[in-house]
């Protein structure tokens, strides 16, 4: 049995009304090395989604009294996507048209309670792994854009802000006409740089090219 041995292991909620099924998926879970809650109707699931968590991953039964799973499902994705809270379906059902039901309301995958314990840890393995791969995905490209905001102060600002102390000199005799012009010009230019920085979208930041594995950000047209 594959088992994760993480120092802070995956939470994953179990939310299914029969005691017996979700003690079971609760200790085999556990066994695997995750840590695990329990919910045992949609109402006290979604509370615990809202009030407990983080949780990593809901398996959630879809033939629960009163509220079922598609009905929990609605609830928690408005607030939680499918890459930030992975929902796997649990079911006695092979129906085709439930099934797809599951995917369009927000579900990542589906285990029939049939299936055979591995084969469901496989499928959460992966929706976890699916998971950890999103979050190094935006941490990569949170360093990117700092990286590329660190090269443009360097290129955009910094050049002309010491092309401008340089013209200033240390004797106000020295500060001519000609040196007074390149002086307004640089601090012109880093003015509009800040202005054009403060308009950039931060969820659709474009790149320049820089140099060789660098780039900055893209300003102004």
């Amino acid at each position: 049995m594959a088992q994760t041995t993480e120092s802070n292991p995956p939470h994953i909620l179990v939310v299914e009304d029969s005691e017996i099924q979700r003690k079971l998926f609760e200790k085999r879970l556990e066994n695997s090395g995750y840590r695990v809650s329990s919910a045992g109707c949609g109402e006290d699931a979604i509370e615990m989604v809202k009030n407990e968590g983080p949780h990593d991953l809901v398996i959630l039964d879809l033939n629960m009294p009163g509220m079922n799973g598609v009905e929990v499902l609605n609830h928690i994705r408005p607030t939680h996507s499918s890459i930030e809270l992975p929902v796997i379906m649990l079911t006695a059902e092979d129906e085709e048209e439930i099934i797809l039901d599951c995917l369009t309301a927000g579900a990542n995958d589906f285990i029939n309670k049939s299936t055979a314990y591995k084969i469901s840890l496989r499928r959460i393995q992966t929706q976890l792994e699916l998971k950890k791969m999103a979050a190094f995905d935006a941490k990569a490209k949170e360093i990117k854009a700092l990286s590329a905001m660190i090269i443009t102060y360097n290129h955009q600002i910094n050049n002309p802000l010491t092309i401008a102390m340089g013209n200033l000199g240390n004797s106000y005799e020295s500060f001519n006409e000609d040196k007074f012009e390149k002086t307004k010009q640089s601090l012109l230019r880093i003015k509009d740089i800040v202005i054009e920085i403060k308009k950039i979208d931060v969820e659709n930041v474009e790149y320049a090219s820089y140099a060789a594995n660098a780039s900055m950000l893209k300003i102004g047209e």
